[in-house]
């Protein structure tokens, strides 16, 4: 089985592989350009000018994409001005986004802020703010040094508790040895978390809350577990989920009525409280963002206050026209719902063709609803109907929302799902594990995922595997 996980994720980055040196390139740059300054006679300090330089060029960063610049800048911005309006960071060289919005602050300015939900940026800011405070370094002068330790925190330690608390599950559902490790592969390698693991997202976060929360309502429903605090944590997490990811509140919903079945009086007192804690929040740290109570993409449609189409004089002098006035690409959506859908599921962005573990999902849930135990019947029906309301959700969305998520190798929007869906795999890696060919489909289908996962090695924010191969074979047109 590791030897199948490591031909997989070699073939990954095998397919993967480009040219792409942008570290030597800016060295060559830096150079020819102190040289440039040298050579005209200019009193020059190579040290200083180099550190210039390499600041005004910024070819490198280690932040990847828009997508999580516009939580960086945020970060900065809390940290940095103590302010969520992110236009006097959004000039300085590689801290360019397009996931932004404008709209008056409370003293009628024009201001750009963040797209994103500011729950997340103002939970992680405590760490940046500590290291600020201690060493005086900012993300703008030291974006690899602060990045990084911030990285370990933001995407390491959110990956290490989903794996987990899955693996806990899995030990709990599973029967067999090779099933359990089989299931805990997949969480661990198979799934694009582990590649999204490398940027500042929601997901990664909403999949941990996913996984911490299932496990709360395990020990309540399973182990008859009635600890006030067991209730309690349940509902915080299933409600941090939903926050993270807005079509989790279908998760939690779930849990609210699982939990009300079993014990009402604890639900009523613990877990309901910790929900409207994290609503409160959530609210909270909109309205002090953006003064109202409803979120950015709220506003995207409004034809009388639509944030999503500006046009604002930057505190260089320059003027940022919004991108969503004529997206590109992908971000026009896919104007056919039937092909869409296709894609989505099965497709070049596919659910089931990038991740072929996920076949097994459909007879887990089966296997699942036919136990002899009532949980994991209940469990089976839980997850099947998130599953189908998630995916429902995204696969019914008007044009301009059938984006895949943007340019991204793989449809996110569903990876907090993970930790439910590998659950409910476990019934059937157990059956698997009774025959050689049994093994080897496991095998080959857990391969095929880490394979599709390992591809996008270097960054998340790229067109999957699929996509290039049909493209390179005429089946779709490049976009």
């Amino acid at each position: 089985m590791l030897g199948m996980i490591a031909c997989g994720a070699v073939l990954g980055r095998i397919l993967g592989v480009a040219s792409i040196d942008r570290l030597a390139l800016e060295t060559r740059l830096i150079a020819d350009e102190v040289a440039k300054r040298a050579a005209a006679g200019t009193p020059i300090d190579p040290a200083i000018a180099r550190k210039t330089i390499e600041r005004e060029k910024r070819l490198i960063r280690p932040f990847l994409s828009a997508n999580d610049r516009s939580r960086w800048l945020t970060l900065r911005s809390l940290v940095e001005q103590g302010t969520f309006a992110i236009d006097g960071i959004v000039v300085e060289p590689g801290w360019d986004t397009i996931d932004a919005v404008a709209h008056k602050d409370s003293k009628g300015t024009m201001r750009l802020y963040s797209s994103k939900p500011p729950l997340l940026s103002v939970l992680l800011a405590g760490p940046y703010w500590v290291i600020h405070q201690t060493t005086g370094w900012t993300l703008g002068d030291h974006p690899f040094e602060i990045g990084r330790m911030l990285m370990v925190l933001y995407g390491v330690f959110p990956l290490a508790i989903m794996i987990c608390f899955t693996a806990m599950l899995v030990e709990r559902i599973g029967t067999s040895d090779w099933g359990r490790i089989w299931s805990v592969a997949l969480i661990s390698l198979g799934t694009y978390l582990t590649t999204f693991s490398s940027v500042l997202t929601n997901h990664l976060p909403a999949a941990a809350c996913t996984a911490l929360s299932a496990w709360f309502v395990f020990r309540i429903r399973n182990d008859q577990v009635r600890r006030f605090s067991t209730f309690f944590m349940a509902g915080l997490f299933a409600g941090l989920a939903a926050a993270l990811e807005l079509p989790a509140l279908a998760w939690t919903t779930l849990v609210a009525v699982g939990l009300g079945v079993i014990d009402p009086r604890r639900t009523l007192l613990a877990t309901l409280p910790a929900f409207a804690l994290i609503a409160m929040a959530a609210v909270g740290t909109n309205w002090l963002a953006h003064g109202t109570l409803t979120p950015a993409y709220a506003h995207r449609n409004e034809p009388n206050d639509n944030w999503y189409r500006y046009s604002i004089t930057l505190t260089n002098g320059k003027t940022l026209e919004s991108y969503w006035t004529n997206p590109k690409g992908t971000d026009r959506g896919e104007p056919s719902q039937g092909l869409y859908a296709v894609h989505s599921l099965v497709g070049h962005h596919g659910i089931f063709s990038l991740t072929p573990a996920w076949l097994l999902l459909i007879p887990g849930l089966v296997m699942l609803s036919r136990s002899c135990d009532r949980e994991h019947r209940r469990a089976a029906t839980a997850i099947a109907l998130v599953s189908l309301v998630v995916i429902a959700f995204y696969l019914s969305r008007g044009q301009p929302d059938r984006n895949y998520g943007g340019m991204t190798s793989a449809f996110r929007w569903v990876f907090w799902l993970a930790p439910l869906w590998v659950a409910a795999i476990v019934p059937v890696a157990d059956k698997l594990s009774g025959c050689n060919r049994g093994r080897a489909l496991g095998l080959l289908l857990l391969g095929s995922s880490v394979m599709s996962a390992a591809y996008p090695s270097w960054n998340p924010w790229v067109h999957p595997w699929l996509y290039h191969f049909m493209v390179h074979i005429g089946l779709v047109m490049p976009v």
